[in-house]
């Protein structure tokens, strides 16, 4: 068997790879490439902005304007894509957005916005048929955005309490039938009413003359009236007549629950009075 030692052979490298300007020509290529890696990268984040983020501001319940001057001191670009009537603000009030405050995203991002327009949408009033009642017509206005006021009541026995006898836009007179083929409105505009009651708080004053005392007295206190002071010369209080009152009798004409009917009595009955 061979002798290991110094007959073995060695491994001889090539002569080109013992060379050690290879070795320099690898390495500074290696250098110059990664140098311009850096660079290149470099150059990028300084013109793109490359990983830099920006927090999205909250603009909800700003006016346009000002939202736009917050946007553009972050480089952000303002799009409208919504606008909406409302009642309770004026226009170009930043109802929401999107992408949503606190977001992080990049530079020159679009924020969408929804505000508050400025002229609003025409609505048709519904129609009255099937249902007078004031209340229940006032819920209907109030989905579509209109209000309601009552402009007067009106005393009515026949009719149900708070039905619609009447309807009006600006001193304009709203007939069925223009509700029938449309009548349109601003939205946000206010309707007035012409509706009935039953219950006044007040009574028609009975008439007094030519009664007795006790007649009198029954006949104010079914009216829900009161009896006021008592004038005159009379022997019996009960059995006197009236031959003058205040408040007067007036056909038609009413006066409030509860007022002083003052009377003015005499022993015989007047001159003139039916029975005699």
């Amino acid at each position: 068997m061979p002798e290991n030692g110094s007959n073995s052979k060695k491994v001889q490298l090539p002569k080109w790879l013992k060379a050690g300007k290879l070795w320099k020509n690898i390495g500074g290529a290696a250098a110059i490439l990664l140098f311009f890696f850096l660079m290149v990268n470099l150059w990028l984040k300084l013109y793109t902005h490359h990983g830099e983020r920006y927090l999205v501001g909250d603009f909800t319940g700003m006016e346009l304007v000002d939202a736009s001057r917050m946007a553009s001191s972050k480089t952000f670009e303002i799009v409208i894509i919504d606008s909406i009537f409302r009642l309770d603000m004026g226009p170009g009030i930043v109802l929401n957005q999107n992408p949503a405050p606190g977001t992080g995203v990049k530079r020159n991002r679009k924020i969408y916005l929804t505000v508050t327009a400025s002229q609003p949408p025409m609505v048709n009033l519904p129609s009255l048929a099937g249902n007078y009642n004031f209340e229940a017509y006032e819920r209907k206005l109030g989905r579509i955005g209109v209000q309601a006021q009552i402009l007067t009541k009106e005393y009515n026995e026949t009719l149900e309490e708070n039905t619609i006898i009447g309807v009006y836009y600006q001193d304009e007179k709203i007939t069925e039938a223009d509700l029938g083929v449309g009548y349109a409105v601003p939205q946000g505009s206010t309707i007035s009413f012409v509706i009935t009651e039953r219950f006044t708080g007040k009574v028609s004053i009975p008439n007094l003359v030519c009664r007795t005392f006790a007649t009198a007295s029954f006949l104010l206190s079914s009216s829900q009236l009161m009896i006021g002071d008592t004038i005159g010369d009379y022997e019996f209080l009960e059995s006197a007549y009236v031959w003058r009152q205040e408040p007067a009798y007036i056909p038609n004409q009413q006066i409030p629950i509860g007022t002083k009917v003052d009377l003015f009595l005499q022993t015989e009955a007047p001159q003139g009075c039916p029975d005699n």
